[in-house]
């Protein structure tokens, strides 16, 4: 049960990546652009004051490009190309400063700034291959430039930063590894369900979401599905509890084996879950969701030498036909599903006929909390 489940919730979050997350990612870059323009302003007009007048003009000139960044940062779809916009030259300055004349003996301690940014902005891979090169390379001239390899004392202030360095780059690598795993595993816990290891209500709502804006943008039909399982009340109440999760987690199963790798289901709480059918006209998608009612029907479950079945009624909707908008959508679909169980359940309703006859029917239905 558990490795459908988690295919189900990665395709959705794509979790597994390491480095802070785009929310967390963008935070951070508008931090570091402010705090990096500001530290720039300042070189630069000492620069200008020592008379170094090409190192100022580009220090003022990358100021100017992060103050436009900052405002940029927090809406643009262009995460990552922002980032590596900003660590390729910053790293690339900091090995300038290294390697100019009269450059200071203790320039290249910023190389230790290095591995930290990208690894945290970039992830663990990324960010290793790209300070890797520039720490090496800063490593390698300070060796040339102030190693005197005739002196111990010479190689002992050599080898202590080299060696410093090549700690901090592991500890970094290591740390970002164990704490990329912790963070994903409170994500999966927080997002699934722990009776049936689907996304719970809350990751549902967040890919609902998502989908419909990516629709929008695509104008891509999806199909919003909700579904309820009949009489589950009474199968708790005459095999108990424990046969009911049995239930729910079978369920579950056929739910996620049957759906394509695009679709997504969730459990919304209790015995109700939703299903988006991403890519899918009205008329494809009740053909897949009256396969599965009639499958759910059809698959024996066992419990304490018992067996019994279950029938499940289905509300689908459709966008942008049925609505435009998230909530008039799961309107729609809710309003379907009471229908379907107002006509007597085991069914899939994908219209509102009728529905004025039976709409008050359908709210007695969910105010005694129908099975």
């Amino acid at each position: 049960m558990q490795p459908a489940s988690k295919r189900t919730l990665d395709h959705s979050q794509q979790r597994g990546k390491s480095g802070l997350r785009d929310p967390h990612r963008r935070i951070l870059m508008r931090i570091i652009f402010s705090v990096t323009a500001v530290t720039l302003g300042l070189f630069s007009s000492l620069q200008f004051t020592a008379g170094n007048y090409w190192l100022a003009s580009l220090e003022a000139f990358g100021c100017l490009a992060l103050v436009v960044g900052m405002f940029r940062i927090g809406t643009s779809p262009y995460l990552r190309r922002w980032i590596i916009g900003y660590l390729i030259p910053t790293f690339s300055f900091l090995v300038l400063i290294t390697v100019v004349p009269k450059a200071s003996s203790t320039a290249f301690v910023w190389a230790y700034a290095m591995p930290v940014l990208s690894y945290l902005l970039l992830g663990k891979k990324a960010g290793l291959l790209l300070a890797a090169p520039f720490m090496f390379a800063i490593a390698a001239y300070h060796a040339v430039m102030f190693g005197d390899f005739d002196d111990p004392a010479s190689l002992i202030d050599l080898f202590n930063p080299l060696i410093c360095g090549l700690v901090i780059l592991l500890f970094i690598h290591l740390y970002e590894t164990m704490r990329a795993e912790a963070e994903d595993e409170l994500v999966y816990h927080a997002e699934t369900d722990a009776l049936t290891g689907l996304p719970n209500r809350s990751r549902f709502q967040a890919t609902y979401d998502r989908t419909l804006e990516e629709a929008r943008r695509s104008g891509i039909q999806f199909v919003l599905a909700l579904m309820d399982i009949d009489h589950f009340k009474s199968i708790n109440d005459s095999l108990g509890h424990d046969a009911g999760d049995i239930a729910l987690k079978t369920l579950a199963s056929c739910l996620v084996q049957r759906l394509r790798s695009t679709d997504f289901v969730g459990r919304l709480g209790g015995e109700e879950f939703g299903l988006i059918l991403r890519d899918t006209d009205m008329h494809s998608a009740q053909k897949l969701v009256d396969e599965l009612r009639q499958r759910i029907a059809a698959m024996p479950i066992f419990y304490a030498g018992e067996k019994f079945h279950l029938t499940v009624t289905f509300g689908i909707a459709s966008w942008p036909r049925d609505s435009a908008t998230t909530t008039g959508l799961y309107q729609s679909a809710d309003r379907r599903m009471y229908l379907g169980k107002h006509r007597g359940r085991n069914t899939v309703v994908s219209d509102d006929a009728a529905e004025a006859d039976s709409q008050h029917e359908c709210q007695q239905l969910r105010a005694n909390n129908a099975d």
